[in-house]
C-alpha cells in the first residue's frame, strides 16, 4: 500500500502540538481591537462614534428638562388626579397581578414618596383604559369629566418624557422609534455603561465587521421589547 507522505517544506510549517502561521501571515486574535485592522484617521467607526455623541447630546439636552418635568408632574398627579385614582388602583392591581408593586406603592406612599406613585399610576395605561370604560360606574358624572380632563392634561404632559418622545408606543407606529428606542438612557450611570461598550466592543465590531454588527445588537433588544 503507497504510503502518504508530506513534504518536507509543508511539515516545516507544522510541529506536534500547535499551528503556526505561514511566513507573513498575521495571526488573528480574539481582543477586542482587531489587530489586522489597524485604526484609519480617515475612515474611523464613523457609526458608533455617532452612537456616543448621539446618546450623550440627548441626555445632557433632555435629561435636566424631564428632571424638571418629573417633579411638576408629580404636583399636577397630586392635586388632580391621586384622590380619585388611587382608592381604585388597588383593586386594579389585584386583578392584573401586581399585588406586590402595589404594596411597594402602599409603602412609598406612607413615607411621603409621591413621586414613584405619580409616575407608577399615571403611566400605567391599562388603568387607564379600564377607567374609561368603567369609570362611570364608580364616579359621579361630574367627577368622571372632571377626571377625564385632568387624565388627559397629565397625559399631554406626559408624553414630553424622553423615554416617551422616542420610545415605541404599541398604540402608535412610528418607524423611527424602533432606531430611537435605545438612544434614551434613564440615568446618568447606565449612559456611561452604554457608552463604555461602544466604545470599545461598538468600535470594534463596527472595525471589523462593519457598521451592521453595530446596529444588530441594538435591533434585537428592539424587537424583544416589542413582542
Amino acid at each position: 500500500m503507497p504510503v502518504l507522505t508530506m513534504p518536507a517544506e509543508t511539515a516545516s510549517r507544522y510541529d506536534d502540538r500547535h499551528y503556526r502561521p505561514l511566513s507573513g501571515q498575521k495571526a488573528h486574535s480574539m481582543l477586542l481591537t482587531p489587530v489586522d485592522r489597524a485604526w484609519q484617521w480617515r475612515n474611523p467607526p464613523r457609526l458608533a462614534l455617532a452612537l456616543v455623541v448621539l446618546m450623550t447630546l440627548l441626555f445632557v439636552l433632555w435629561h435636566p428638562a424631564d428632571q424638571q418635568r418629573r417633579e411638576e408632574l408629580t404636583q399636577q398627579y397630586r392635586q388632580t388626579l391621586d384622590a380619585v385614582e388611587w382608592p381604585l388602583y388597588e383593586t386594579h392591581a389585584l386583578r392584573t397581578g401586581q399585588r406586590a408593586e402595589f404594596e411597594r406603592l402602599r409603602e412609598a406612599r406612607g413615607n411621603g414618596d409621591h413621586t414613584s406613585v405619580a409616575m407608577y399610576v399615571g403611566a400605567d395605561d391599562s388603568f387607564v383604559k379600564a377607567m374609561l370604560a368603567t369609570g362611570q360606574d364608580y364616579l359621579m358624572p361630574e367627577q368622571y369629566d372632571a377626571w377625564k380632563r385632568a387624565r388627559e392634561a397629565f397625559d399631554e404632559r406626559r408624553s414630553k418624557f424622553a423615554d416617551q418622545a422616542l420610545g415605541i408606543d404599541p398604540e402608535a407606529f412610528r418607524p423611527i422609534t424602533f432606531v430611537t428606542f435605545n438612544l434614551v438612557q434613564p440615568d446618568a450611570w447606565q449612559l456611561l455603561s452604554v457608552l463604555l461598550v461602544l466604545l470599545t466592543a461598538g468600535i470594534a465590531l463596527e472595525m471589523a465587521l462593519g457598521s451592521g454588527a453595530v446596529l444588530a445588537p441594538d435591533l434585537v433588544v428592539t424587537n424583544a421589547h416589542v413582542v
